[in-house]
């Protein structure tokens, strides 16, 4: 059993460096979307994010565009991959709890 036990709380020391660094990298990248507004008939592109409360808004400019939505959507695939970290990690949580 002490070979199982090792490789179980290897994995999940992983699973908790991984779920750590994906963190720390999402925190580091742009939070929000993308949205467009129209001012006297021109359309302008906008990031808006929620901070507390409220609804916030920095207006983009057109040769930022694609390279803020890159870091968004690589910020939405890390947060998606810690969600399914997490899953693993409260998996292992109830296997580990029976085991050891």
């Amino acid at each position: 059993m002490t070979i199982l036990s090792e490789i179980l709380n290897e994995e999940y020391e992983r699973l908790n460096r991984t779920i750590a660094s994906y963190e720390a990298m999402v925190a580091e990248l742009p939070k929000g979307s993308i949205r467009e507004k129209q001012i006297d008939g021109r359309r302008y592109k906008y990031l808006q994010w929620r901070e507390s409360n409220r609804v916030l808004s920095k207006y983009i400019k057109p040769t930022e565009i694609d390279s803020l939505s890159e870091l968004i959507e690589r910020r939405r695939g890390y947060e998606s991959a810690i969600k399914s970290l997490r899953a693993s990690k409260k998996e292992f949580d109830r296997v580990i709890g029976k085991e050891l």
